[in-house]
C-alpha cells in the first residue's frame, strides 16, 4: 500500500477513535472492504451570489435579451421539445421523471424551463460566450446569458440551478460554476450557468455535439430496444465499465458526460460516469436521476414500482462489477458510508428513496411482478396455483413463492400460468419464434409474448399442431426431398426430438440422408439410385447424400423421377469405352455368386469392378453366353497364346471371338 494511503488510514483511525471517546457521533457497523477503495471526484458547484441594485438588474436583463434574441427556439411548455433543434437531444432529460422537479414551486418551475430553454438553444451551436471567470483552481468558466425569475429566494434559485447541473446530462458543456444575481428591492433573481473553457463558441459546441452524438449512438446500438428495462440498464452499466476508466482531478470535462464520451479511453470521474449512465438510460426510456454526497455522484433508476441506487464508478474501480448495482439506500451506506451519505440539498428538494435491493422487494396480493418485471401477460396467481396441485400443496397462498417458482422453474417446465397463454401453443404457431429461440428455450417464448407478441396481436393459445414446419436451410428450400410431417413418422425420431421441427430437419441433413431415410412422399433415394446409371457412376453407391442433393438442385428440373423404381436400371458394363456385355451381365453375375451378393448387395459398380479385377482371373462365369473354361477347351490356338491367363480369353472373346463366331458355351 502506498505510504500516503497508509498515513491517511492512520489519521482516519485516530480521528475516529477520538470522536468515539468524546461521544461526538455514533458509528454504524464498519465495512473495511468498502472503505478501502472508494474514489470520489465530484466537484461541488461553485456558486457566485451577488446582490445588485434594481438598475443593475434591469441592465442585466436588457443585455441578456439582446444577446439571446437570435438564438432562442420555440419552446413547448411541459415537454422537452424545441422546434429548429435536432430531435436527437429531445430523447434525453425528462424532468417529470424527477420527483424533485415535481416538488418545485411554480416560480421555480418557470425558472427551470426558461433556463432549460436557454441551454437547449446552445447544444449544437447558438450564442458565442465572452463573459468569463476563473475559479480558485485557475479553471476558466464562460457564463451563459442570464435567465431571470421572480418570487424566488436565494435557495429557490440555487435549487433550480443545482437540478439543471446534476440532472440535465444532455447539457454536456455546462461546468460546475453557477452565477446568481439578486435584486433585493424586487425579489428577482438571475441565473447564469458556467460553460467549459473550449466550448464557449457555437462552432465548438456544434463540433462537440456531433462527436457526442456519434458516441452515444455507438452505445445505444448495442442496447436493444426489445430488452426489458432491467436488461437495458444492465447493458448500459456494463458498456460504460468496459469502455471508460476512472481518471483524476485533471480529467477534462470531468463533471459532464462529455468526459466519458469524448476523452481518450473514456477517462472520467464519478460525475461523468453518472451523467453518461443517465443520458443513455433516458434514451432507452428508463427513469433515472443523479444523486450526490459532499464529494461523490451516483445514480438511481426506476424499475417497476421502485427506485434503486446504482454506482457505476465504484462498480468499475473496485472490480466487483455489480457490488453497487441496484441497491437500496441503506445498502449503499453500508458499502460506502461517507461516499454515499446523501447531501442535504436532496432533503431540501426531495427525491425518491431506494428502499430495497433489487430482487428483495416485498410481494403480496398475487402480484405479477418479480425482480422489476411485470409478468401479467403470461402469469396469474390464482390460475397458476389452482391449476397445479403440487404448487398449491407446496405454496398455498404464498404469492411470493408462486411467482418465484413460475419465473425460475415454471417457465422452463412449460407450465401454463394464465388462461390466455400456453407456451406449447405459442411455439407451435410461430415458425419465426422457433427459428429465433430454438425448441427448448421456453422462457424466451413467455418473454417474447409479454414484451412483444401480445402487442403484435399474436395468439397465445389454440394451436395444438405445429404450423409451418421449417424446411429451408441457408436459403435452400428442402421441400422437394423433405417434409417434417412425413419424416416425423419415424418412431425413433419422434421419441428423440418430440415435435422439434428444427431438430428433425437437422437430423435429416446431418444423419438422415446418409442413412438413406425417406424425407417425403416424393423422393426415395434408393429408387433414384436404382433408376439412373449416370448418377451411380458419378456419385458411387454409398454417397447417398449426393443423390438427395442432385435431385434437389438438378434432377427435379431435369424431369427425373424420384420414386417408383424398385430394381436396378441399366447396370454398368462398360470400362474405358470397352463394352463387356458379351462376357458380363450384372443380373447373371449377381444371381450365380452368393458370396458376391453377401458382399455387394445390389451395387452394380462393385460387381463389375470385382469381375474386372478378380472374377476373370478366377474364371467366374458372368454371362449365360460365355464360359471361359469352355472357350479355352474349344480352341487350341488360344491355349497356345494365353495358357492359364484366363482374363486373356475373356478379352479375346470380346474383341475377336464373338465376331469370329467362336463357341463359348
Amino acid at each position: 500500500m502506498p505510504m500516503k494511503k497508509r498515513n491517511i488510514k492512520r489519521v482516519a483511525a485516530v480521528t475516529m477513535a477520538l470522536a468515539l471517546v468524546l461521544g461526538l457521533f455514533a458509528v454504524p457497523e464498519f465495512n473495511a472492504h468498502a472503505e478501502e477503495e472508494l474514489p470520489t471526484g465530484l466537484e461541488k458547484p461553485i456558486v457566485e451570489y451577488k446582490e445588485v441594485t434594481e438598475e443593475e438588474f434591469n441592465k442585466a436583463i436588457a443585455e441578456s435579451k439582446s444577446a439571446s434574441e437570435n438564438v432562442y427556439n420555440e419552446y413547448v411548455y411541459g415537454e422537452s421539445a424545441y422546434k429548429g433543434t435536432d430531435s436527437f437531444w429531445s430523447q434525453f432529460s425528462k424532468p417529470y421523471y424527477d420527483y424533485s422537479f415535481s416538488r418545485l414551486s411554480d416560480s421555480q418551475k418557470s425558472l427551470y424551463y426558461n433556463l432549460y430553454q436557454e441551454l437547449y438553444s446552445m447544444i449544437e451551436g447558438g450564442v458565442n460566450l465572452t463573459d468569463n471567470v476563473s475559479d480558485d483552481k485557475g479553471k476558466r468558466h464562460y457564463l451563459t446569458n442570464t435567465v431571470f425569475g421572480s418570487g424566488l429566494s436565494k435557495d429557490d434559485a440555487m435549487e433550480v440551478a443545482y437540478l439543471i447541473a446534476y440532472n440535465a446530462p444532455e447539457f454536456y458543456f455546462v461546468s460546475q460554476y453557477i452565477s446568481i444575481v439578486y435584486d433585493g428591492s424586487t425579489g428577482r433573481h438571475g441565473v447564469r450557468m458556467g460553460v467549459y473553457d473550449g466550448m464557449q463558441s457555437g462552432s465548438s459546441r456544434s463540433n462537440y455535439a456531433s462527436l457526442i452524438k456519434s458516441k452515444v449512438n455507438w452505445y445505444l446500438n448495442q442496447v436493444s430496444t426489445s430488452l426489458s428495462a432491467y436488461d437495458k440498464e444492465k447493458k448500459i452499466h456494463d458498456l460504460l465499465i468496459d469502455n471508460c476508466y476512472y481518471g483524476s482531478s485533471n480529467t477534462s470535462y470531468s463533471q459532464s458526460c462529455a468526459s466519458a464520451f469524448l476523452n481518450p479511453g473514456g477517462e472520467t470521474v464519478c460525475a461523468g460516469y453518472s451523467e453518461a449512465f443517465a443520458l443513455l438510460c433516458y434514451a432507452r426510456g428508463i427513469p433515472v436521476i443523479s444523486i450526490t454526497s459532499s464529494d461523490h455522484e451516483w445514480s438511481q433508476v426506476q424499475l417497476g414500482n421502485y427506485w434503486y441506487a446504482v454506482d457505476v464508478t465504484h462498480d468499475d474501480v473496485n472490480g466487483s462489477r455489480y457490488r453497487y448495482f441496484n441497491k437500496s439506500d441503506n445498502t449503499m451506506l453500508t458499502l460506502g458510508r461517507v461516499a454515499h451519505t446523501i447531501e442535504g440539498f436532496w432533503s431540501s428538494v426531495g427525491r425518491e428513496s431506494c428502499p430495497y435491493d433489487y430482487g428483495s422487494e416485498p410481494v403480496s396480493g398475487g402480484t405479477t411482478w418479480y425482480n422489476g418485471i411485470n409478468y401479467s401477460a403470461v402469469y396469474d396467481f390464482d390460475y397458476y396455483i389452482n391449476t397445479y396441485g403440487d404448487l398449491k400443496n407446496a405454496f398455498g397462498s404464498d404469492s411470493n413463492a408462486a411467482i418465484a417458482h413460475f419465473v425460475n422453474c415454471g417457465m422452463n417446465e412449460g407450465r401454463q400460468a394464465k388462461s390466455t397463454f400456453n407456451v406449447q401453443s405459442y411455439r407451435n404457431q410461430y415458425q419465426d419464434l422457433r427459428l429465433a429461440f430454438g425448441w427448448n428455450n421456453l422462457p424466451a417464448y413467455y418473454n417474447h409474448y409479454r414484451t412483444a407478441g401480445i402487442y403484435e396481436g399474436r395468439n397465445g393459445t389454440g394451436c395444438t399442431s405445429l404450423q409451418n414446419p421449417i424446411h429451408v436451410f441457408w436459403g435452400t428450400d428442402l421441400s422437394p426431398i423433405y417434409d417434417y410431417n412425413y419424416y416425423n413418422q419415424y418412431t425413433d425420431l419422434r421419441n428423440a426430438f418430440g415435435g422439434d421441427d428444427m431438430a428433425m430437419m437437422t437430423h435429416f441433413l446431418s444423419c438422415g440422408m446418409n442413412e438413406g431415410r425417406r424425407g417425403n412422399v416424393g423422393f426415395d433415394v434408393y429408387s433414384y439410385r436404382n433408376q439412373y446409371s449416370d448418377l451411380r457412376q458419378a456419385f458411387g453407391w454409398n454417397n447417398l447424400n449426393a443423390y438427395y442433393s442432385h435431385y434437389l438442385n438438378s434432377g427435379r428440373r431435369e424431369g427425373r423421377a424420384g420414386t417408383g423404381c424398385n430394381t436396378l436400371q441399366n447396370p454398368i458394363h462398360t470400362f474405358f469405352g470397352v463394352d463387356f456385355s458379351p462376357v458380363y451381365d450384372y443380373e447373371y453375375y449377381k444371381s450365380h455368386n452368393a458370396d458376391l451378393r453377401m458382399a455387394f448387395g445390389d451395387n452394380d459398380m462393385d460387381y463389375f469392378a470385382h469381375f474386372l479385377t478378380n472374377g476373370m482371373n478366377e474364371g467366374r462365369q458372368a454371362s449365360a453366353g460365355f464360359n471361359v473354361w469352355t472357350y479355352a477347351s474349344n480352341y487350341a490356338d488360344l491355349r497356345n497364346v494365353f495358357g492359364w491367363n484366363l482374363s486373356g480369353y475373356y478379352l479375346h472373346y470380346i474383341n475377336y471371338g464373338k465376331k469370329e463366331g467362336r463357341i463359348a458355351v
